[in-house]
């Protein structure tokens, strides 16, 4: 992870939140509360037995989320205490610093997806070898060498489907960029106005992917 001084926490209310309980190698998905000031954050108390005896008082933890660009932090914390009403919370330490986690390896997650492009009434049948919340990476096979020219933050539009997904996804996209692999052009996505429908549903997948990751 890269560090980030002084970073903002920005939590939401009901922020999915992966927290690692150091040294157990136990772990548990929960959600953000809020916060008191700077100083503590309030999470939902997991109430599984098995962490019963676990997130006691100066218990060291790692706390992960994801904000709503799709990027992934992480800082680390301990364990305060508990509050039992009127709703079971988990109160850790705020943090001093923030971490971003590696986007290209845990955010951009590795996938292979069928994907078509449009750009000014062309289309390209490529697939998509890396996604997020916040865009992707499609590689398109060349047609006879010649490359693709885009202008600056070129429109285009990307359809693919997501596992899990009932129907296929249309994502309106900025072309941030395009570069040469042998017989490929790999071109990078930035997605615009993405349905929240859509955002979830590759959001759930990234989130599987870093816990996967993470175990």
């Amino acid at each position: 992870m890269k560090k980030q001084e002084k970073h903002p926490l920005d939590f939401r209310i009901g922020e999915k939140v992966l927290v690692d309980v150091e040294g157990t190698g136990k772990r548990f998905w929960t959600e953000a509360y809020g916060r008191i000031r700077e100083e503590f954050i309030l999470l939902r108390h997991p109430m599984n037995a098995s962490f019963k005896d676990l997130l006691n008082k100066d218990q060291p933890i790692t706390a992960r989320y994801m904000d709503s660009e799709g990027s992934i932090f992480g800082f680390k914390s301990t364990v305060v205490g508990t509050i039992a009403r009127p709703s079971p919370m988990l109160v850790i330490t705020h943090p001093f610093t923030i971490e971003t986690v590696n986007l290209r390896r845990h955010d951009r997650v590795q996938c292979f997806l069928p994907a078509n492009l449009y750009h000014e009434g062309d289309e390209m049948a490529g697939y998509i070898v890396n996604i997020s919340a916040g865009g992707a990476k499609f590689v398109w096979p060349l047609k006879n060498g010649a490359a693709p020219e885009f202008p600056k933050d070129a429109e285009a539009f990307c359809q693919f489907s997501m596992p899990g997904a009932d129907a296929e996804l249309y994502a309106r996209s900025i072309i941030k960029g395009t570069t040469l692999d042998g017989s490929k052009s790999i071109i990078g996505l930035k997605f615009e106005d993405l349905e929240e429908d859509n955002r979830r549903v590759i959001g759930d997948y990234v989130q599987l992917a870093v816990e996967f990751m993470a175990s």
